[in-house]
């Protein structure tokens, strides 16, 4: 390994510390859901080579970068409850059932992506659990703003 690669590698895990220490979250909890994302990740590639389906490096980039913004989604829900400074109890109130979804997508994707490894056919619909967790997010943050009509400066 040369300079480079020995400066990026430490500078990648650097940053995941900076922001595992930075946003409160447990250790535990992050590394159990980026084994999800990496689990569902390559079941995913398995399930896309058994279906047939055309492999490029493309699309391959593009679902490792929506895996990063996944666990990027965690840290800003640690980030937000940190700078927010609600209380552990708020905190586990709100925050525990959005991640326990998260979790929950990815074990629901993973087992289709092993049901497509077995038989070769994908599920016309998927369920991804985070675009009803954004959803739940931008209605629950509605409720509490209001109208922005109501704002005055």
């Amino acid at each position: 390994m040369d300079f480079i690669d020995k400066f990026l590698v430490n500078g990648i895990v650097l940053a995941f510390g900076f922001m595992l220490s930075f946003s409160g979250l447990q250790k535990e909890l992050v590394i159990a859901y980026a084994l999800l994302l990496s689990t569902d990740y390559i079941t995913g590639l398995m399930a896309s080579y058994k279906a047939r389906e055309y492999i490029t490096s493309d699309r391959m980039i593009r679902g490792a970068l929506y895996k990063i913004s996944l666990l990027g989604l965690l840290f800003a829900l640690g980030f937000f409850a940190k700078m927010t400074m609600l209380s552990q109890e708020i905190t586990n109130i709100i925050f525990v059932p959005i991640i326990i979804m998260l979790a929950v997508g990815e074990i629901f994707s993973i087992v289709a992506n092993v049901h497509c490894t077995k038989t070769g056919e994908r599920h016309k619909e998927q369920v991804v659990i985070t675009d009803y967790i954004l959803k739940f997010l931008k209605n629950y943050l509605d409720k509490k703003v209001g109208d922005k009509n109501d704002w005055y400066y």
